[in-house]
């Protein structure tokens, strides 16, 4: 699945691309959620707050992107998630 968000704030925006999902079949289902945060140029950003969001089970995880842009959610159960990103000088999505 890939999916992509665009954010902007006066000149500065940047966009959320690449989300994959791999499944894995044992005795429980888990799932695995990755991306990359980059600008709208393709630069990647370090430092964005991206939060999976469950408001059935009241839970939020969050990572924060490394200096390639990159965060990823090991064991993600199957369920209705939102993903927010946040980062200082960008609106949020």
């Amino acid at each position: 699945m890939a999916q992509s968000f665009q954010f902007k704030q006066g000149l500065k925006s940047a966009v959320v691309t690449g989300f994959a999902v791999g499944i894995m079949a044992l005795p429980t289902w888990a799932a695995e959620l990755s991306g990359v945060i980059s600008d709208t140029n393709g630069k990647p950003l370090e430092g964005a707050m991206v939060t999976l969001v469950n408001d059935e089970q009241k839970r939020m995880t969050t990572r924060y992107t490394n200096a390639h842009g990159k965060y990823q959610f090991d064991d993600v159960s199957p369920s209705n998630d939102s993903v927010r990103v946040r980062l200082i000088g960008f609106t949020d999505q």
